[in-house]
């Protein structure tokens, strides 16, 4: 949605995405106390278009990274893309490389940087999750990078990183990079397990809810 708005032109319905917006700014949320993996932060008010309704926001932070001398950093800077995507290949062969380097009780993740489109070998939406979700049992996660225009597969790359225990960003921009990859690390690569996964409770007194972003 970032990319239509700035090119002045209204987006279409499809890209408007929730969680984004939700997702996007930086609520200054208080850094967890030492020793805890992250802090959480809950505010309640009545929805602005429906007082009978509630909306509850539910806020995590994580213990902030270091992000000084990253080596992801300088290694991006090597990045080239060119020809088919091998999808079901390439993320096989980065799980490999990340449990020869596994360090326990670290945050060893996986992130692909792609347009969704894995046109050769294993590209089936089935197979990628099955394939996503048992390396997520070793102790390796996901995390996506969607990068391109036109024809991107957002959907399918949100539900590979929900899979895999991460979350999906769309990198329009060396300044949409900064965020997500040095600013915002700890949402793109999250410290706890389970934290790509969508919950919605039930509690009693409530007839129905809905989850709004992650």
């Amino acid at each position: 949605m970032r990319r239509f708005l700035r090119d002045w032109s209204l987006p279409p319905a499809d890209a408007v995405r929730i969680e984004e917006l939700i997702n996007y700014f930086d609520y200054d949320y208080p850094d967890p106390e030492a020793g805890v993996p992250f802090g959480i932060v809950v505010e309640m008010a009545d929805a602005p278009w429906a007082p009978t309704h509630q909306l509850v926001h539910i806020g995590l932070r994580s213990t902030p990274v270091a992000t000084d001398d990253l080596p992801m950093l300088s290694a991006l800077s090597s990045f080239k893309a060119g020809g088919s995507t091998a999808g079901g290949a390439s993320i096989r062969l980065a799980y490999w490389l990340a449990r020869g380097q596994f360090i326990e009780d670290r945050n060893n993740r996986v992130i692909p940087a792609t347009d969704g489109h894995f046109n050769v070998g294993v590209s089936s939406d089935g197979e990628l999750v099955e394939l996503i979700e048992r390396e997520r049992e070793s102790g390796v996660y996901l995390s996506v990078l969607g990068f391109g225009t036109g024809d991107r597969q957002d959907a399918k790359m949100e539900r590979l990183a929900a899979d895999g225990n991460g979350n999906y960003a769309y990198i329009d921009g060396v300044r949409e990079a900064r965020r997500v990859l040095v600013e915002q690390m700890g949402a793109t690569c999250p410290a706890c397990r389970d934290a790509g996964r969508r919950r919605c409770c039930q509690p009693t007194g409530s007839r129905l809810t809905a989850t709004l972003g992650r």
